[in-house]
């Protein structure tokens, strides 16, 4: 099961803490700055943007993201410089190139490959990939006050947990 919390910036603790019951769990970073958890098996994804911050826990791979998507036709330039060809084609607006995008992050936290140009010229339409012989599935259905939400993981249903946390 892959469970996925949204909070606010500056809760992650708190949200280590709510998911593992308070029991010493650790993080730490790779030497590729990818987050990962000391004293459990699960494995984690970050993500934050403005206010919020939202932490995905998985027994398998997971990577997740968090964009606001915004009107600027830079975004466009952006996508058919770096997209592929056949992504180009489908990507004709704002919200099309944050779908695209998010994935594309989701997929490089998942694998801790980074935006490398690999990972920016392949093609994102599809619901689900296969990595190391695992089938991984993208959810994107998330409602965020406009903000857009991809999880990878290998489930193909995400359980969502909403904390409160007093904005600063």
């Amino acid at each position: 099961m892959t469970t996925l919390y949204i909070t606010y910036s500056g809760g992650l603790k708190q949200v280590i803490a709510q998911h593992f019951n308070h029991k010493n769990i650790g993080l730490k970073k790779t030497e590729n700055n990818a987050p990962y958890l000391t004293g459990t098996k699960q494995n984690i994804s970050i993500s934050h943007k403005d206010k919020y911050l939202i932490v995905a826990f998985s027994k398998g791979k997971v990577g997740i993201d968090l964009e606001y998507p915004k009107d600027k036709e830079k975004l466009l330039r952006i996508a058919r410089r770096y997209f592929c060809e056949a992504e180009n084609e489908k990507v004709q607006t704002v919200a099309d190139f944050y779908t695209a995008w998010t994935k594309k992050e989701s997929y490089a936290k998942l694998t801790s490959e980074g935006l490398n140009s690999r990972v920016l010229e392949m093609d994102t339409y599809f619901d689900s990939l296969e990595i190391d012989g695992k089938t991984y599935y993208y959810t994107t259905d998330f409602s965020l006050d406009g903000y857009l939400i991809t999880v990878l993981s290998e489930d193909k249903k995400i359980e969502v947990k909403n904390l409160t946390k007093k904005e600063n």
